[in-house]
């Protein structure tokens, strides 16, 4: 069986990634892996928790930061999470942020691991995995968000269109909603969005479509431009139902990357488009739920 060179590639700089960060990660409450199991299935996740939040036990918000389709080995199930960790430096803005951050794992389906919409076992595992955190934790219920690159941004959709009451609001990254074609009927969940106008994975056109249908859907009565600049821009909808508002940010000629993503150089190098440093994903989405 021939090898696919950019998988081959890919696997080469992840394990270098993993070698040079693996003990750069901020100092916590708990910084650890763990499983949680939900009926016949276990599955790993990652647990980050600032300094002094368990002492102070004042409820702070939880993010659910779900990784795309990454081609892994079989010997290490944990590979997709921690890459996402990896490509977004989310543990690291969490401790300076103060929020509790979750990587969990997906399944695998052959040499890869990433969430299918297809059915709902990985809807019941995020749920169940939520229940589970706010129950052992000081979260505060009112403040869980989603998040996800690819698939994982995806997965976002689809649980704020079958399970808008859980999720304060959700922000999603070179996905598309192809596994939540329509639901109106849904609270108007707050989303944040951003796409390569160069993603050569999934469409550009398929991300915009997704934001623009979301706000039709849900009523929104303005759009504006409310950053601009260099390869970026940002476009802005309010008015919506339930006080909802909607953002989009496109970059020119970017790809299937996470913008300003600490770990993104891995994946543009695997040739999966250029990367922008226009604007952070990260701080963006940060400041876009902490005002729910």
């Amino acid at each position: 069986m021939k090898t696919n060179p950019l998988r081959s590639i890919l696997h080469r700089l992840i394990f270098l990634s993993l070698i040079i960060l693996s003990g750069c990660g901020p100092d916590g409450d708990i910084n650890e892996w763990r499983r949680l199991s939900q009926a016949t299935e276990e599955r790993h996740y990652h647990l980050y928790v600032p300094t002094g939040t368990l002492e102070r036990n004042e409820s702070v918000a939880l993010v659910i930061n779900m990784h795309g389709a990454t081609p892994s080995p079989s010997f290490l199930p944990i590979f997709a999470s921690f890459f996402q960790q990896v490509i977004t430096g989310m543990p690291v803005h969490a401790a300076k942020n103060n929020y509790i951050v979750v990587h969990p794992q997906s399944r695998r389906s052959g040499d890869t691991q990433f969430w299918d919409t297809s059915d709902n076992v990985d809807v019941e595992f995020i749920n169940g995995l939520v229940d589970h955190l706010i129950s052992t934790l000081p979260i505060d219920p009112a403040k869980v968000f989603l998040t996800g690159f690819s698939s994982g941004g995806r997965l976002s959709w689809k649980l704020a269109c079958e399970h808008s009451d859980r999720y304060a609001a959700i922000a999603v990254v070179a996905a598309d909603r192809r596994a939540a074609t329509a639901c109106p009927a849904a609270r108007s969940v707050p989303v944040i969005a951003f796409h390569g106008t160069d993603d050569p994975t999934v469409g550009y056109a398929g991300g915009l479509d997704s934001i623009e249908t979301w706000a039709e859907e849900h009523q929104c009565q303005q759009r504006e431009i409310i950053f601009q600049k260099a390869d970026s821009t940002c476009e802005h909808w309010s008015g919506c139902n339930d006080e909802s508002e909607m953002q989009f940010c496109s970059s020119e000629k970017a790809g299937h990357t996470w913008p300003s993503g600490p770990g993104s150089f891995v994946i543009s190098a695997a040739g999966y488009g250029r990367t922008t440093y226009t604007i952070d994903a990260t701080d963006l989405i940060w400041n876009f739920f902490k005002t729910r």
